[in-house]
């Protein structure tokens, strides 16, 4: 109904379809949501590494800080760059990542279990630290939520 369009604004409501419904903006409204889907799940990231410039996509697990490097542990290889965490921090914020503690951000995807001291990702198991652990459950808890709706 009409009068709930405002509202939908608070749960990023993507498109309305009011009734009687057809087909034609039927149609539209799910190609808008499986481009929605595939922008989401499709994201590059362009790093400058000693090794010169690298493209990599949404198979990065995790981010570690190792002093003044940030490393990337991704499906096609692990890649350093000289930066700090908090720059990727801000450029990975909508695309799915959590922090569990200050050396390490995570893929939500990748997570496959977690505790109160450690988070598994990809078979791998990173410090959990006690005050990362309520944001980063209920950043969990968000990403599996728009995962299942």
């Amino acid at each position: 109904m009409v009068q709930y369009a405002v509202k939908g604004y608070s749960v990023n409501a993507l498109d309305y379809i009011l009734k009687p419904i057809t087909y034609p903006s039927f149609s539209l409204t799910i190609r808008k949501v499986l481009s929605a889907l595939q922008q989401q799940a499709d994201f590059k990231l362009t790093l400058t590494t000693a090794d010169g410039i690298r493209r990599i996509s949404s198979s990065i697990y995790y981010l570690e800080v190792v002093k003044h490097n940030v490393m990337f542990y991704t499906s096609v290889g692990n890649f350093i760059v000289r930066s700090s965490l908090k720059e990727f921090e801000n450029a990975l914020s909508d695309k799915g990542f959590s922090k569990c503690n200050k050396c390490y951000l995570v893929n939500l995807r990748y997570v496959t279990s977690v505790t109160r001291n450690d988070v598994t990702v990809n078979g791998v198991s990173l410090q959990m630290s006690r005050r990362s652990y309520p944001v980063f459950i209920q950043e969990l808890t968000a990403y599996i939520g728009k995962e299942i709706s």
